[in-house]
């Protein structure tokens, strides 16, 4: 959970024009979440919904709900990117 706060700390602190490009194209998609299937925008696109580029493998589903999906980063995590066994 770390990189994800300091991902999102980097680049709120070296992009005031919130214009989604490519260096955080590489950490997070930016969607539109107004649709029952969010749609990723491109890259020079006014950023709406940060979604993690990120697969979220664990075997303990306590880590997950709470942590994850529960927890201070939830909004960034869709229930899609996460795989409990």
């Amino acid at each position: 959970m770390k990189f994800w706060e300091l991902a999102l700390k980097e680049h709120a602190e070296y992009n005031k024009s919130l214009i989604y490009d490519e260096a955080i194209s590489s950490f997070f998609r930016n969607v539109d979440s107004r649709f029952k299937e969010s749609r990723d925008l491109a890259c020079g696109s006014q950023i709406s919904d940060l979604k993690a580029r990120a697969i979220v493998v664990d075997l303990e589903c306590g880590v997950i709900d709470n942590k994850i999906l529960g927890g201070e980063f939830k909004d960034i995590f869709e229930a899609r990117q996460c795989i409990k066994d």
